[in-house]
């Protein structure tokens, strides 16, 4: 079994998020086999490391949550993966707990037991999943950037042409108004003689 000390020093392992469906029961201890231990609950997964797993438990009656809460108890779950064909098993203790203001309990779980290739094919969806969202986020990033650049770009492009346009329509306007002194004087030489 996992001492909570050792788990502190597992908890430093990258976390990677993920939700999925999770069905679990709470136990007093790793032997106990009441009727109320028997009850499965359900819940999400909300992130997950090499170590534990954060879950959001759902509609806990008092009795699990004041077994949760003081951190004796054993949870016995398996969490439903959409690309695998069976549930992946553990056993778990609670590092700790909290209550939402929505009644979902949070749960840190740390691993007491679980098969090698099942913590591998935790590890192996986490990573896909993860990996689809900072794809997903880059890309997302890039296009926005892209937009800003050809934002910036356009608004360049106008205040210069709006610059050059200006400065074309004041020599335009003066050489017609120097040229129309320029009749002037024309005329008046010419209407003299």
């Amino acid at each position: 079994m996992q001492s909570k000390a050792n788990y502190s020093e597992r908890r430093k392992a990258q976390r990677y998020d993920m939700y999925l469906p999770v069905h679990f029961h709470i136990k007093d201890s790793k032997d106990d086999n009441s009727p109320e231990s028997m009850k499965y609950f359900q819940g999400f997964t909300k992130n997950f490391s090499e170590g534990g797993l954060l879950i959001e438990a759902l509609n806990l009656s008092q009795p699990q949550l004041r077994t949760v809460e003081n951190l004796e108890a054993h949870i016995e779950g398996s969490i439903l993966i959409p690309t695998h064909p069976k549930p992946v098993r553990f056993q778990a203790r609670p590092a700790w707990s909290k209550r939402e203001d929505n009644q979902i309990e949070l749960i840190g779980l740390y691993f007491t037991d679980i098969k090698k290739n099942n913590l591998d094919t935790l590890l192996d969806f986490a990573m896909m999943i993860n990996k689809k969202t900072r794809v997903s986020t880059l890309i997302t990033t890039i296009i926005i950037n892209t937009i800003i650049a050809l934002i910036v770009m356009a608004l360049f492009f106008h205040l210069t042409f709006s610059n050059i346009i200006s400065r074309q329509t004041k020599t335009i306007e003066k050489l017609q108004n120097d040229q129309k002194e320029l009749r002037c004087k024309l005329k008046s030489i010419f209407s003299i003689k």
